[in-house]
């Protein structure tokens, strides 16, 4: 996410007055993390040696990269502080759902990271983009930025890419609804212990969890900041389903020649109608086809099983209870094939993940 500093002034004075001002001052601000790192593109600093090394080694990496892959990125030199706790002042604390936070309008463009962020390659190519994103951008609507930050970091951190999807699909369902996807296996049919080689095929519909939009479609696409003293997932996945199918369609570029048009036309925000258009989507969103726009595919199936795996064990167990016969686990596993599945085809088998076997193996023994 980003944060322009008038922006966090307004916020802080509406519902702070006086103290918001105090906190404005250098005093109140939060320290920096004690050891730092010059590099090419700027400072890296954090409290531990091998956290600095960590993101030292990813802005290295990622920096030049974004630039190549943004059109209109600007070289700025960044500020990347990774802290234990994410916060900008002293005395406040970031949203527990928030890995990160860039602040635009600090020279350097100052980056704040989780240092213990399970994912710290998506997160700093996210805030990268932010911060080396031109002027000309400004006109992009809050939520579609966010959007973009993650095409571009799905883009740079291809082997993170099924994770980030996973993870802002379901976001979008806090607008789109509920959305399901099924847990399969094959059960054989047996004569005195040997196989017939038919088997019959159980399904358990397994729901897909999400956390309510807090704006309407309209709404949500007019926002010029999103406040960061709260989660908002689903509007981190309604921009990211917008940016994508645009990207998809018509590349980066479009979203940029939007925004010039945009300002060419004094418009403080890029249309919401020339968004929808431009990513084929009804202004409707009772109209959106959601197993087109939730396109689960293997990958994102891989990191949802990742995701929900305390839930998907117990039937994997109830897989191995139900099988008949004398095999081993492994055997009865092979046999029965358990897999995750989508009402538009797609699959992933379990056979592919031995990590979740082992655990529910070792779950059966006890």
């Amino acid at each position: 996410m980003h944060s322009r500093l008038d922006y966090v002034r307004r916020c802080l004075g509406a519902r702070l007055g006086i103290v918001a001002l105090l906190l404005l001052s250098a005093g109140c601000l939060a320290p920096p993390p004690k050891l730092a790192r010059d590099c090419a593109y700027g400072v890296v600093r954090a409290n531990h040696p091998d956290t600095l090394q960590r993101f030292a080694v990813l802005v290295e990496d990622l920096y030049p990269r974004v630039l190549d892959a943004v059109p209109a990125a600007v070289p700025r030199p960044c500020d990347l502080w990774a802290q234990n706790q994410l916060r900008y002042y002293r005395f406040s604390r970031g949203s527990a759902g928030h890995h990160g936070f860039t602040v635009v309008d600090s020279n350097p463009a100052r980056i704040h990271i989780r240092a213990d962020s399970p994912f710290p390659d998506w997160i700093v190519a996210h805030e990268l983009v932010h911060a080396l994103l031109a002027d000309s951008w400004d006109t992009l609507p809050a939520i579609v930025e966010e959007g973009i930050c993650d095409v571009v970091a799905c883009l740079l951190c291809p082997e993170r890419a099924g994770q980030i999807r996973m993870r802002r699909l379901t976001g979008a369902l806090g607008y789109l609804g509920k959305y399901y996807v099924y847990y399969q296996y094959d059960e054989p049919f047996r004569i005195d212990g040997r196989s017939l080689g038919l088997s019959a095929t159980h399904s358990v519909k397994f729901g897909i969890g999400y956390e309510e939009s807090r704006w309407s479609l309209n709404e949500a696409l007019a926002l010029d900041s999103l406040p960061g003293t709260t989660d908002s997932g689903a509007e981190y996945g309604l921009g990211y389903v917008i940016a994508a199918r645009i990207v998809e369609r018509h590349g980066l570029g479009a979203l940029l020649s939007m925004c010039q048009r945009a300002s060419a036309q004094q418009l403080p925000l890029v249309p919401a109608a020339w968004l929808l258009e431009a990513a084929e989507l009804p202004s409707d969103l009772s109209d959106w086809p959601i197993d087109e726009v939730i396109d689960f595919g293997a990958p994102e199936l891989a990191a949802l099983a990742m995701h929900k795996r305390d839930e998907l064990i117990p039937l994997l167990c109830r897989t191995l209870t139900e099988a008949v016969g004398d095999e081993s686990a492994s055997a009865k596993f092979l046999a029965a094939a358990p897999r995750l599945t989508t009402g538009s085809g797609a699959r992933i088998s379990f056979l592919e993940m031995p990590h979740l076997l082992r655990a529910a193996m070792l779950r059966q023994r006890r």
